[in-house]
Order: C-alpha cells, then structure tokens, then sequence
C-alpha cells in the first residue's frame, strides 16, 4: 500500500445531514473533492493550469457519519500514464472507522487537452 501523502481533518455540519441526521452520498463526493484540491494547492499544484478531471469514481460506502462528527480525509496517489488514481478514504475520527474507500481516476487537463506533465512526485 502507497504511504498517504495527505491528510485533512473537519467535521459534519447539520446543513450536510438528510433527515434522519445522516450524511448523503453526494456529500462525501464534496469531501473527497475538496481534501484533492487542497493537497494539490499544497503540493504547488495550480488547479487552474493543470485541472484535475475526475473520468472515473470507485466508491465503497462503510459506514455512517452523522451531524457533527469529525472526519479526516486521507489521500494516497498512485499514476498509471495519464491518469492518476486518487486512493482516499473519509474517517471517522471518533470511531477510527472507515465511512468511505474510494480511487476515483484523474487525468490533469493543460490547455483543454489531456496533460502529460509530472504534476505530483509520487
């Protein structure tokens, strides 16, 4: 397994719970994107040079967060040619469980085309 190269944790706002207090699939989606991007940024990636484009999403969903739980993001990189797996799973802090396993497949876009550069040292 790839040692993770990025971690960010935050917690669950009641604004990102369903009725019965629990996060919505779609939401763990805006964490995964948003941890991506600020280790990009942390990296000395510019999103706005070289776009991530996510052209494919393997989601396992685990376990349950609810409203106000804390959460960390862990992101491992692996690169297959042109697109560049993203293995991150969303943790729950308090419990140590895994709520989501994902690798979602990212091809760097430069110039509305399909980027070969070595944007991240792996």
């Amino acid at each position: 397994m790839t040692a993770i190269l990025f971690s960010r944790t935050d917690k669950v706002r009641d604004s990102e719970v369903d009725m019965h207090r629990g996060v919505n699939n779609s939401i763990y989606l805006q964490y995964l994107q948003h941890a991506r991007h600020e280790f990009l940024r942390s990296a000395g990636v510019d999103i706005d040079i070289h776009v991530p484009v996510v052209m494919e999403a393997h989601i396992k969903y685990q376990a349950f967060l609810t409203a106000n739980d804390s959460y960390r993001v862990d992101i491992r990189v692996t690169r297959e040619r042109l697109t560049w797996h993203f293995l991150s799973d969303i943790v729950n802090v308090g419990t140590g469980k895994i709520a989501v396993s994902s690798d979602l497949h990212v091809v760097f876009f430069k110039d509305k085309r399909p980027s070969r550069d070595e944007v991240l040292k792996v």
